[in-house]
C-alpha cells in the first residue's frame, strides 16, 4: 500500500535501468545484458502504470492526464517483451531456469501486459481498440483463464452498459456469454465466470439459470459481492437470510451486501430500527459498499439497463436507509447527519430529497424543509411531486406562522400565497384532481392564517394605493378558506356515509365555525367606532359561526374546542352562554389552555370578583406558558389599579406582564396594552411634585416606550383605524409638549442633579476609603454646590478640604512609599487592590491647585506661602493644568 514509495523505487530504477552500458565485453554477454535490460525495464514500467490506475483524482483533466501516460508506458512495456520474444535472446536467466519454463513465463508476462494495455485504453473510453488487445492476449495464451476471464468481462460490460455500436447488438450480448462459459471450463474453481454469467442471464429474465449460476458462485466464495446482490435480487431477504450470515461470518471486506440485506430484513419484517442501525453501519464500513467503482466486477454490482448512464448508488441508499432508522427512533441530528452522507455519496433520488426534507420539518428547519421540497417540484414527472407539494405548504404555513409572530408581515403574506400555489398541483383543472382530506384542510388553514396579516399588507402585495378597501381584500382572502373548508365537508361527508365516525365531519365544521369567526373580527374592526356602518353582517357572521360550532358539538361533545368556539362566537350576544361554553371546555379538559384564556378575559371584561379573575388566570398559568396568559394577567393588573392604593406597583406589573408575553410572539394586544400602561405612568409621575432626576429619566423612558409600542401596533393592525389615529396623534402631542417643558432647567434640576452625584461619590468613598481618585472627585462635587449652586452649608468648606488633603495625602504616599504585595490589615476594605496603581500626574496636579484655591477661601488662614508652593507643584506635574496656569497669572 506505498504507493507513493514504489513509485519513486520505479523511477529511480528506470534511471539506472537507462544508464547501464556493456562497453566491450562479449556478443553473447551483451545480448545477454540488453535481455536483462528490457526485462526490468518492462517489469518497472507496468509497476508504474498499476500505480497510476489505482490513483484516486477529481480533477478529470488531471486523471485524463494520467490515463494518457499510463497508455504510453503499457505499450512500451509490451514492446520491451515482445522485442525479447523476437531476439535471440538467452533462454535461461540461471542456471537452474530451463527454457521452456522462460519462454512460458515470456507468454504470460505479455498476456499480462495485453490486460494493462486494454485496461488503460478502457479508462481513456477507447473501447475497439482496447478490445484488440484483450483478444491478441487470448490468442496468444488461449489456456489462460485471467485473459479469458478479462475478454468476456469485456464484452459483457459493452453489450449492457455501453451506446457504442458495435457491442450493443444481440450478436455482441451472445458473444459474451459463450466468451464466459468458456472461461468457466476453464477453471471450475472461480467463481467470478459463474456471477457474470448469472448476470446475464438475471438481464434476459431467465431466473433459474440465473439462481443456479449465483448459487455456485456462493458455493465457491460465500462473500462474492456480485453473486450475493444477485441472488439477494431474485429471492429476496427473507430465503437468503442464511446464505447472508455465512458471507458475515467470513468477515470479508466485501460482504457489505449482506449486512445491508439483513438490516432492510430488520426493517421490513422485524421492525428492529435499533438492531437495522447496526446492521447499516457494518455494511458502510465495507469496501464493496463504501466505494463499488473501485472493485473489480463494481459495474456488475447492479443489473444494467441498456443504455443507462446511472451510477452505483448503494451507498447512497444504504446511507439513507440508516437516516430513515435514525429517524424513527427520535435521533433526528444523526438522521440529519446520514442523509448529508448520502447526499455526498451522490444521491438525487426524489423520495430521499422528501425524507431529509421531512425529517428537517420536524426540526423546525422550515428554510432548510423548502429547498429539499423544490428541488422535488422541480422534476415535474416525479411521482413523488404531491409528496413534496404538500410538504412544502406545511413548511410554508409554520414559516408564516412563524413571521407573524415577528411582525413579519409581508414575508408572512408571501409564505401563504407560496403554500397556495404549491397546492394548485391537487386542483389543476388541466389534469385529474387528487382530492385529499389533508391537503383540502392544509389549504383553508394557509387562507385562515391570513387574519393576522395587517389589511395594508395586502395592498402592498397587489400593488395598490392604502385606502379602506385594503379589509375587503383580506376578508376575500380569507373566505377562500371557508369556501376550501366546505368542500372538504362535502368529500368528508360523501366519504363516511356508510360508517358510524363522525370525527372528521365535527373536525369540518369546527374549522368552518373558527373561519367564519376570524372574519366576524375582521368585519368588526371595520365597523369599530362607526355605527352609521352597522348593517347587520357582523350579527350574522357570528350567529352563523355558533351554528356550526353546535353542529360539531352534536357530533362530539367531546371536543373542548367546538366548545371554546362556540363561547367565543357567543360573547357578544349572551355573555353567561359564553362562559358557560368555556366551563364546559374546561370540564372535558382541565389543560385547554384556549379555554382559560378566554374564561379569563371574560371576567376581566366582565363584573366579576378580583379573586375569581386570580383564581381563573393562576389556573391557566399552571396549564401553558402562553402569550395570551400573560396578556391577561396584565388586564388584571390593570382592572386592579383602580381599586387599591397602590397603583404605580399595579401598572408596573401590568407592563412586565405584556413585556413578558412579547418575549414570545408580538401579539398587538400586548404591544397595546405596554403602549397604555407606559402612557398612564408617564401622567401620573408627571402629577408628582418630586422632580428628582429618577422621576425625570423614567418619565422620559415610559414616553418613549409608549410611543414607540403603540406605533408597532399600528403597524400590525391597520393603518385605518380611525380611533389609532386619534391616539396616536395625542400621544405625539404629549411627547412634544413633554420634550419642550425639559428643554428649560432650573436651578433645583442643577441642584439635585449635583447632590445625587454627590451621593455617588460619598458612596464609592465608603466602599474604598483608600482610593484617591474617589476623594478627588468627592471635593469637586463639594466645590461645585459651594460656588456654582449658591448653596453652601457650614460644613461644606471643611469637608472639601478634608477631601483634597486626604486626597493628596494618598497620591503623595502611593508615590513615595509603595505599599507591599499584601493588602494592609489595618485598612479593613476589602476591595482594596493587592498591588496599587500608578498615580497619573494629572490628577496629583488637580489635588494641589485645588489646595492652593481652597485655602484662600477660608478666612482663618490664608497661607499664601503654603498656596503658592501648592500652585508651583501643580505646574510642575502637569504644565498643561489651564487651571493652575490662571491662578499663576493671577
Amino acid at each position: 500500500g506505498f504507493l507513493e514509495k514504489a513509485r519513486t523505487l520505479y523511477s529511480k530504477a528506470l534511471d539506472e535501468i537507462s544508464k547501464m552500458n556493456f562497453g566491450n565485453k562479449d556478443k553473447d554477454d551483451i545480448d545477454y545484458g540488453k535481455s536483462i535490460k528490457l526485462l526490468l525495464k518492462s517489469h518497472c514500467l507496468s509497476g508504474l502504470v498499476r500505480i497510476m490506475l489505482s490513483q484516486n483524482e477529481s480533477d478529470p483533466m488531471v486523471l485524463e492526464k494520467i490515463y494518457e501516460q499510463a497508455e504510453a508506458d503499457s505499450k512500451e512495456s509490451l514492446e520491451s517483451l515482445c522485442s525479447l520474444q523476437k531476439t535471440n535472446c538467452p533462454t535461461n536467466l540461471h542456471y537452474w531456469t530451463k527454457s521452456d519454463s522462460f519462454q512460458t513465463a515470456l507468454d504470460f508476462q505479455i498476456c499480462v501486459t495485453h490486460q494493462l494495455v486494454a485496461e488503460s485504453l478502457i479508462r481513456s473510453c477507447k473501447f475497439r481498440e482496447a478490445e484488440d488487445f484483450l483478444k491478441q492476449a487470448v490468442l496468444g495464451s488461449a489456456s489462460n483463464y485471467d485473459a479469458s476471464f478479462s475478454l468476456g468481462a469485456f464484452w459483457l460490460r459493452m453489450s449492457l452498459y455501453s451506446n457504442e455500436s458495435p457491442f450493443n447488438t444481440p450478436e455482441a450480448i451472445k458473444k459474451a456469454q459463450v466468451q464466459l462459459l468458456k472461461t468457466a471450463k476453464l477453471n471450475t474453481r472461480k467463481p467470478d465466470p459463474f456471477s457474470l454469467l448469472g448476470v446475464w442471464y438475471e438481464f434476459h429474465n431467465d431466473s433459474k439459470r440465473a439462481a443456479g449460476c449465483y448459487s455456485k458462485a456462493l458455493l465457491l466464495d460465500p462473500s462474492h459481492p456480485v453473486a450475493g446482490r444477485g441472488i439477494v435480487r431474485l429471492r429476496g431477504q427473507e430465503e437468503v437470510s442464511d446464505i447472508c450470515d455465512k458471507a458475515i461470518k467470513l468477515r470479508s471486506n466485501t460482504c457489505g451486501w449482506a449486512w445491508k440485506a439483513i438490516g432492510d430484513a430488520k426493517v421490513i419484517n422485524d421492525a428492529s430500527d435499533e438492531d437495522a442501525v447496526l446492521h447499516y453501519q457494518n455494511a458502510l464500513r465495507c469496501r464493496d459498499i463504501e466505494n463499488p467503482l473501485q472493485q473489480t466486477l463494481g459495474v456488475f454490482f447492479t443489473i444494467p439497463i441498456k443504455g443507462s448512464t446511472k451510477s452505483n448508488l448503494e451507498c447512497s441508499n444504504t446511507w439513507s436507509a440508516l437516516a430513515g432508522c435514525y429517524r424513527r427512533l427520535g435521533k433526528y441530528s444523526a438522521s440529519l447527519r446520514a442523509y448529508k452522507s448520502a447526499s455526498g455519496s451522490g444521491h438525487g433520488n426524489c423520495e430521499y430529497f422528501c425524507a431529509w426534507a421531512q425529517v428537517e420539518l420536524e426540526l423546525g428547519l422550515l428554510d432548510d424543509a423548502a429547498i429539499r421540497f423544490e428541488q422535488v417540484l422541480m422534476d415535474t414527472k416525479n411521482k413523488y411531486r404531491y409528496s413534496a407539494s404538500y410538504g412544502l405548504a406545511s413548511c410554508k404555513l409554520l414559516s408564516a406562522s412563524r413571521n407573524i409572530g415577528e411582525g413579519k408581515f409581508g414575508a408572512a403574506l408571501i409564505d401563504l400565497k407560496r403554500g397556495v400555489d404549491s397546492l394548485s398541483l391537487f386542483f389543476n383543472d388541466g389534469e385529474e384532481e387528487v382530492n385529499f382530506f389533508c391537503t383540502m384542510k392544509l389549504l383553508g388553514d394557509l387562507h385562515s392564517h391570513g387574519y393576522g396579516i395587517p389589511p395594508t399588507v395586502f395592498l402592498t402585495s397587489e400593488g395598490l394605493p392604502t385606502d379602506d378597501h385594503g379589509t375587503e381584500i383580506k376578508l376575500s382572502f380569507i373566505k377562500r378558506g371557508e369556501n376550501m373548508y366546505k368542500r372538504l365537508l362535502q368529500a368528508v361527508e360523501a366519504k363516511t356515509q356508510t360508517s358510524n365516525d363522525n370525527s372528521l365531519i365535527a373536525a369540518a365544521l369546527n374549522d368552518i365555525g373558527i373561519n367564519i369567526l376570524l372574519q366576524a373580527c375582521v368585519r368588526n374592526k371595520i365597523l369599530c367606532g362607526d355605527s352609521s356602518r352597522q348593517d347587520g353582517k357582523l350579527e350574522s357572521l357570528l350567529k352563523e359561526s355558533a351554528e356550526y360550532f353546535e353542529k360539531a358539538i352534536d357530533l362530539n361533545q367531546l371536543d373542548p374546542l367546538s366548545w371554546c368556539g362556540l363561547g367565543c362566537a357567543l360573547f357578544s350576544s349572551d355573555a353567561i352562554l359564553s362562559q358557560h361554553a368555556f366551563c364546559k371546555a374546561l370540564q372535558i379538559d382541565r389543560n385547554c389552555h384556549e379555554a382559560w384564556t378566554n374564561l379569563a378575559l371574560t371576567y376581566i371584561d366582565g363584573e366579576a370578583k378580583i379573586s375569581h379573575v386570580e383564581e381563573v388566570i393562576d389556573g391557566l398559568t399552571q396549564v401553558a406558558d402562553s402569550p395570551l396568559m400573560w396578556i391577561a394577567r396584565g388586564l388584571l393588573f390593570e382592572k386592579k389599579s383602580t381599586d387599591t392604593i397602590n397603583c404605580e406597583a399595579m401598572l408596573q406589573n401590568a407592563s412586565d406582564s405584556y413585556r413578558a408575553s412579547l418575549q414570545t410572539n408580538r401579539h398587538p394586544v400586548a404591544l397595546l396594552g405596554l403602549s397604555m400602561t407606559c402612557r398612564r405612568l408617564d401622567l401620573r409621575m408627571d402629577s408628582l411634585k418630586s422632580r428628582d432626576a429618577y422621576t425625570l429619566a423614567a418619565t422620559e423612558i415610559a414616553i418613549k416606550e409608549s410611543f414607540a409600542n403603540f406605533k408597532l401596533f399600528l403597524d400590525a393592525t391597520s393603518a385605518n383605524d380611525a380611533d389609532g389615529k386619534i391616539l396616536h396623534d395625542t400621544m405625539e402631542m404629549e411627547r412634544d409638549c413633554h420634550e419642550d417643558a425639559n428643554t428649560i432647567i432650573t436651578d433645583d434640576d442643577m441642584y439635585h442633579v449635583g447632590r445625587m452625584a454627590l451621593h455617588n461619590a460619598q458612596r464609592k468613598i465608603h466602599e474604598n476609603p483608600d482610593d484617591g481618585e474617589g476623594w478627588l472627585e468627592l471635593a469637586k462635587m463639594t466645590i461645585f454646590l459651594i460656588t456654582e449652586m449658591k448653596h453652601q452649608e457650614p460644613q461644606s468648606l471643611s469637608l472639601a478640604i478634608s477631601a483634597i488633603e486626604r486626597a493628596k495625602y494618598i497620591f503623595n504616599n502611593n508615590v513615595l512609599h509603595a505599599p507591599m504585595f499584601k493588602p494592609n490589615s489595618s485598612s479593613g476594605s476589602y476591595n482594596r487592590s493587592v498591588v496599587s496603581k500608578p498615580v497619573p500626574a494629572e490628577k496629583l496636579s488637580e489635588v494641589h491647585a485645588l489646595s492652593s484655591w481652597i485655602k484662600t477661601l477660608s478666612p482663618q488662614d490664608p497661607a499664601s506661602t503654603i498656596c503658592n508652593h501648592d500652585l508651583q507643584r501643580s505646574l510642575l506635574l502637569d504644565p498643561e493644568n489651564i487651571f493652575s496656569r490662571e491662578r499663576f497669572k493671577e
